[in-house]
């Protein structure tokens, strides 16, 4: 029994990443019990928290991006490997998405049973790690966009969240100094979310 047989006992087709191939290559990819999606799995897993990215992946396999890649992806689909929310620079400095199996995503919030039925069960974290994740999140995904904000939209932020604006924590605040500091970042990342409607 192969990897993807034993995280779930219910008989789901193996995926084939070989999308273009030769009848005969596909045939064997399906009777092999090291299938490129049972390789391709197992390595994700071994890597642990670490997890891979598809270069890695590539290289470890020895595989070219136009088979690793389908193969990656229908193992997203079909919930044995998520994004990490984590990125790591390839050899050409981009940055690249690090994928991890189930036991070890780091999960920012309850997964959606219809859009994960079929797949492993995300592990629960506890609420001061999921609000950590997220404050990390929030500085990757909205940080730049704070520091490129006007001083007016600053103070408009900083006025929505901080009802004695500019007066806070027994101290006056400039938009500057408001955006330098941990707390006031997060409080403005925490408004910036809100505005977004990605919290209440």
């Amino acid at each position: 029994m192969n990897l993807l047989d034993q995280q779930d006992d219910r008989s789901r087709p193996i995926p084939n990443a070989a999308h273009g191939t030769s009848r005969s290559t596909s045939s064997r990819a399906k009777a092999d019990p090291h299938s490129l999606s049972d390789r391709l799995l197992r390595f994700i897993q071994e890597r642990g928290t670490r997890g891979a990215t598809d270069a890695e992946i590539q290289d470890a396999l020895e595989l070219d991006g136009n088979s690793e890649q389908p193969c990656r992806v229908d193992l997203e689909k079909r919930g044995y490997i998520f994004d990490s929310g984590r990125t790591r620079k390839t050899q050409s400095g981009r940055s690249a998405t690090i994928w991890v199996t189930a036991e070890f995503r780091a999960t920012r919030e309850p997964a959606q049973p219809s859009l994960r039925a079929n797949g492993p069960p995300a592990l629960s974290m506890p609420k001061r790690m999921q609000e950590s994740i997220a404050d990390r999140e929030s500085e990757r995904l909205l940080g730049p966009e704070l520091d490129a904000m006007s001083i007016e939209e600053i103070e408009n932020l900083a006025a929505a969240v901080i009802p004695a604006w500019p007066s806070a924590f027994g101290r006056q605040w400039t938009p500057e100094s408001i955006r330098k500091d941990s707390v006031g970042r997060k409080l403005l990342l925490l408004q910036f979310r809100r505005q977004r409607g990605q919290v209440r």
